[in-house]
């Protein structure tokens, strides 16, 4: 029995483990990338690679040497023990190494090499556990081990359920780590444990052959069909998080989806998958592919979230049922899952790594459930000739084929783009359109971040205008008024410069510096733009995450400014460590000058962002005012928004004097600190935008 539950401990524990440290890292190491959503999506790729070469490990251990098998993991276990130990002494705290993103011009390569340093040792020893302690189960009982599996997914689902849920909201980044320790600690000491009472009882002999029916190993079989759950994962992760914020929750939620269908695939059970079954996935596929449509608006983004989710639940557990089917005798164990790895970490990889080179659009996720749609109807072909005969089946596959390939096709020519970048940070457009402007027809050009507006211009201007979110009656509006009042041309800061579009006000500014971290933007607003070819002598752009920058210009101590305005969006998305309390305190205060003032950017369809901002404004003696813009309906060119503009408590007097119509905030606030934060909080219905 004490054999018995050490390997159900260590297998669910490591598993745990594996699982609770992603998102704990990918939240430590968001804020170093900008908060932008690929970093998810970077970390499932490094983590599922660790997978891939702890399942080598484990497999080349149980073939070459048997018999001392736990004797080698027991060094490598306390190999990862020394390693977290060190970092505990070099950090003061585990795992959370001070970390520099600019080891490499790719922010991809940078993010991976720290993971690398960080934890490489630790998740390899996790990520090896299940494999041995299968193979330790079959020579003991000389029983199927693949329920073992299932186990290990179980606690894998644990593990990140458990982070959203209950250590995130409850604890610091700092606890965390500690916490994580301390069950590793606990994972190390059963395995110990396991390996004593395994010698001691003399169970390395080989017990009687497993008896089951299987199928001979097909790797490349096996590698395709597990790649296709992750590239959807990877993808449908990116596809929501870019447009709300990459925040541990939405990573959390369809990895959870993805292990459940794990545990639902591997289940025994004596009937491969049913035809049937793909009609069901060829339905929930096209069913996502139409609701995709509808992420433009708030309530058409959660219904598309929703219907993306199911699909995503569908798709993944029809091949991990598939794939089961498909697994060989026990004696290939270590094999067919150093295959189901490999295609998991390469369906991820895909997306992470290989897509943002190769397209220049963020299509695979349509394409994907396109292709989806047309592989379940055609394995369900034959059902629906059986039900409707072959010439209704003929024209109803036909018609379903081309709804499903005219989709991201349409997607893909909805707009007649002069350029279309993408990278780490996204994919970025740049089109012209023709609108009418109060009863003028007018060419507009536009550069857009997924469905939001980035910046625009009117090219049938004789001169540039404040535009968008930046129009007099707007929040960073009124703060020009209220220096233009003070007789002052302030010297600014500008977090996320889209295409310079403040540059319009640069007569009434003394310099206007911007910071901004995707290079792409930079090089498209030069291209395409004409604001940054204005007040040339008084513009400066700096490349880099802006609290970053920032920090270096405090620390320099030569500059001050009188306005830093944050407006750093990735697609319809605000990085959560530009609005921590920590940066305030430490970065945007010291930075302003005895008259200078804040101004945050916070439209957003499903966040609200007032609650953070104003808290943690208050907690500096600073009061906030919400301006709200309700836009121009006769100028498409113009966007609703909602500002807030923080004022120190010493300048209140002179605010309101210009301004006697605005009201100071009195909301909800709260604060977020770089330690903790939960962007549930923040979650709104119609979040903090006029639409």
């Amino acid at each position: 029995m004490p054999i018995y539950f050490s390997i159900y401990s260590s297998v669910f524990l490591s598993a745990f483990l594996l699982f609770a440290i992603q998102p704990l890292l990918a939240k430590y190491l968001l804020p170093f990338f900008g908060g932008a959503y690929s970093v998810w999506t970077i970390v499932v790729f490094f983590f599922t690679s660790t997978l891939l070469v702890g399942y080598l490990y484990a497999s080349f251990v149980i073939k070459r040497v048997p018999k001392i098998l736990l004797r080698i993991h027991a060094l490598v276990v306390a190999a990862a023990l020394g390693v977290l130990t060190l970092e505990w002494l070099a950090a003061g705290k585990p795992l959370l190494l001070s970390v520099s993103p600019d080891a490499f011009s790719s922010p991809a390569v940078s993010l991976i090499l720290i993971l690398v340093v960080v934890a490489l040792i630790p998740t390899l020893t996790l990520a090896s556990t299940s494999v041995l302690m299968q193979h330790v189960y079959t020579r003991t009982t000389g029983e199927s081990p693949y329920f073992l599996y299932a186990l290990s997914n179980a606690g894998s689902l644990l593990g990140l359920a458990a982070y959203p849920f209950l250590l995130e909201p409850f604890m610091t980044l700092t606890t965390q780590a500690y916490t994580w320790f301390a069950l590793f600690v606990v994972y190390a000491m059963g395995f110990l444990v396991s390996l004593i009472t395994f010698l001691k009882n003399d169970h390395q002999h080989v017990v009687s052959e497993v008896n089951e029916t299987t199928t001979p190993l097909k790797p490349l079989t096996i590698v395709f069909l597990a790649a296709i759950p992750t590239f959807a994962l990877a993808a449908t992760t990116e596809f929501i998080t870019k447009s709300i914020a990459s925040f541990p929750l939405l990573w959390v939620v369809p990895l959870m989806l993805y292990l459940i269908s794990f545990i639902i695939g591997f289940r025994t059970r004596s009937k491969t998958v049913p035809r049937y079954v793909a009609t069901f996935l060829a339905g929930t596929a096209l069913l996502a592919l139409a609701l995709m449509s509808l992420v433009t608006t708030t309530i058409g983004f959660w219904i598309a979230v929703v219907g993306l989710l199911i699909a995503l639940f569908v798709l993944c557990t029809y091949f991990h049922a598939t794939l089961y089917d498909l697994r060989p005798h026990t004696k290939q164990l270590g094999s067919f899952y150093v295959y189901l790895t490999l295609g998991g970490a390469t369906g991820s990889g895909i997306v992470g790594l290989l897509l943002p080179i190769l397209l220049s659009r963020q299509v695979e996720l349509y394409w994907l459930f396109a292709g989806i749609t047309i592989y379940g109807l055609l394995k369900s072909k034959p059902l629906f000739e059986k039900q409707l005969g072959k010439t209704v089946t003929k024209i109803f596959t036909t018609v379903v084929i081309l709804f499903a390939i005219g989709t991201p096709l349409s997607v893909m020519l909805a707009l007649t783009t002069l350029a279309t970048e993408r990278n780490f940070y996204g994919t970025l457009s740049v089109y012209d359109r023709e609108l009418e402007v109060h009863g003028e027809e007018e060419t507009v050009r536009f550069i857009s971040n997924g469905s939001i507006i980035h910046g625009l211009e009117r090219l049938d201007l004789p001169e540039l205008i404040p535009l968008s979110y930046y129009r007099s009656t707007s929040g960073l509006g009124k703060a020009m008024i209220y220096f233009e009042a003070q007789n002052q041309l302030p010297r600014m800061a500008v977090v996320g410069m889209g295409v310079g579009m403040l540059n319009a006000y640069c007569d009434e500014v003394t310099v206007i510096d911007y910071f901004e971290i995707n290079p792409l933007v930079i090089q498209l607003a030069y291209e395409h733009f004409s604001y940054l070819d204005i007040c040339l002598d008084k513009v400066n752009v700096f490349t880099g995450d802006g609290r970053l920058l920032l920090d270096d210009i405090r620390k320099a101590g030569e500059t001050k400014y009188d306005l830093i305005v944050i407006d750093a969006f990735t697609d319809d998305s605000i990085p959560v460590h530009l609005l921590t309390l920590d940066v305030f305190e430490k970065t945007y205060v010291p930075l302003l000058s005895e008259d200078g003032i804040l101004a945050f950017h916070i439209s957003n369809r499903h966040l609200d962002l007032s609650g953070p901002v104003a808290g943690a404004g208050k907690e500096l003696g600073m009061k906030s005012v919400f301006v709200t813009d309700a836009g121009d309906p006769e100028d498409p060119t113009v966007a609703g928004t909602n500002w807030m503009v923080l004022i120190p408590e010493a300048l209140t007097e002179k605010f309101s004097a210009v301004h006697p119509d605005l009201e100071y905030f009195n909301g909800e606030t709260y604060v977020w600190t770089d330690e903790k934060s939960s962007i549930l909080q923040a979650l709104s219905k119609s979040g903090s935008v006029i639409e």
